[in-house]
């Protein structure tokens, strides 16, 4: 018992420490109105789940994860072998890469003329292109791409965020086509879980696997089970205009369960009255003199 009560007030002080739920970030219930959800955060100037993703990608990395570096060096002296290719593959599938990371890659692409590499970053990032000593001229990535398939693109939200390599896109910003091959695939959602894939574009697309919310139950009594606890924190979840929970449901009292159970609760009465009034139906009643 005194576990629960420290663990309900370390709760209190998180919340009240915490900024106004105002700009809670928003998750959206599977029932929920997409439309009605997306003009309630804005109505309330809030980040919605997949724009926070997003905000946070538009931070630039302050260093490249320490095994691209490692393998690029190595990659540097070996030139070329099966074992080097199979470590590049292994590298862009296991790692979120970053800003940083695919600019090393790109270099190291152009230092050891690894064409495939070399447009694989150039077709997602375009911009990057400003990095090469020599750019590669625009008819040799696009014999290297193909185009994403349409079936893909049929079961993306607009407002879900798709990382490609862990480049970020919303639905109308993806590259039209991209160099065949394996990617890791990110899918951000503000209704379900963040899905991750590794393999090439039509493979995802054959993918019949259903997305899993992230909020289950309805405004009465919800819960995130797979939802990291430090961003439960500070998220809200939408049901509808007139129900917007906080992420971590709050406690319930005897308050609120006779406030949700007043039919239940007035049918208890009369029944209990009715079996009061039979049980006295046959009594006889005796007042005597104190």
């Amino acid at each position: 018992m005194l576990q629960r009560y420290a663990l309900l007030a370390v709760l209190v002080f998180l919340n009240s420490a915490l900024p106004s739920t105002a700009k809670a970030i928003l998750f959206q219930s599977p029932g929920s109105n997409s439309e009605e959800f997306q003009n309630h955060a804005l109505g309330k100037n809030q980040l919605t789940y997949t724009q926070w993703v997003e905000k946070n990608l538009q931070e630039p990395a302050t260093e490249p994860h320490p095994q691209v570096l490692e393998f690029s060096q190595r990659a540097l002296q070996e030139k070329s072998s099966k074992q080097l290719a199979a470590d590049w593959k292994r590298i862009r599938l296991n790692i979120d890469l970053n800003r940083l990371d695919r600019e090393i890659l790109l270099l190291l692409a152009e230092k050891l003329h690894v064409t495939q590499e070399l447009c694989r970053y150039l077709l997602l990032e375009p911009e990057m292109a400003e990095l090469l000593k020599n750019p590669a001229p625009s008819a040799l990535c696009s014999s290297q791409a193909v185009a994403l398939p349409e079936s893909l693109l049929a079961h993306i939200d607009a407002h879900d965020l798709i990382l490609i390599d862990g480049k970020g896109f919303t639905k109308n910003q993806l590259p039209p086509r991209l160099v065949n091959g394996s990617y890791q695939w990110k899918f951000v959602s503000n209704r379900f879980e963040d899905r991750r894939f590794t393999g090439d574009a039509n493979d995802l697309a054959a993918l019949k696997t259903p997305p899993q919310p992230w909020v289950l139950g309805d405004c009465q009594s919800y819960r995130f089970p797979n939802l990291d606890f430090s961003l439960q924190l500070q998220s809200q979840v939408y049901f509808s205009n007139a129900c917007v929970q906080p992420g971590i449901p709050k406690e319930k009292t005897w308050g609120d369960w006779a406030s949700n159970h007043k039919t239940l609760l007035w049918v208890v009465g009369i029944v209990a009255t009715g079996i009061a009034a039979s049980q006295l139906k046959d009594k006889t009643l005796v007042i005597t003199k104190p």
